[in-house]
């Protein structure tokens, strides 16, 4: 099973995201920006699925992902998935919207469900390269 890292700068919502992915079997680690996650991603030799918010301080889930696309290692080596409740202002603008789809990047819309949200994890966890 992969670990799972959560980026938000909100610690409630990070807690909350750990205990139900720690009840649903998984590993989990916290990051309160994209910087630290940065940091966390580049230092493991496992894959992770990163699920992270849009609006962080330091480096914002868009600073983050330039940052990914630019090491392919990190791309192709993890999984990611945004949540934000503003949806509507990636779609407006088409850099961000282009930097999603480059990364494979899976949106969720805040507040969301538990269940289709573990079975999102899952699905790409499946998705993951075999090999560490």
């Amino acid at each position: 099973m992969a670990w799972v890292l959560v980026v938000d700068d909100d610690e409630p919502t990070r807690e909350t995201l750990r205990v139900m992915l720690e009840d649903a079997g998984y590993a989990v680690a916290e990051a309160p920006d994209g910087q630290a996650a940065l940091e966390m991603l580049r230092s493991t030799p496992y894959h992770a699925i990163v699920v992270f918010d849009l609006l962080m301080p330091v480096l914002d889930g868009i600073g983050f992902l330039r940052a990914v696309k630019g090491d392919e290692r990190l791309a192709k080596r993890h999984g990611y998935i945004l949540l934000t409740a503003n949806r509507q202002a990636l779609r407006s603008d088409s850099d961000s919207e282009e930097l999603i789809r480059s990364v494979s990047v899976t949106v969720v819309q805040k507040p969301f469900e538990v269940g289709p949200l573990l079975r999102l994890i899952a699905d790409v966890e499946h998705a993951l390269p075999q090999r560490v």
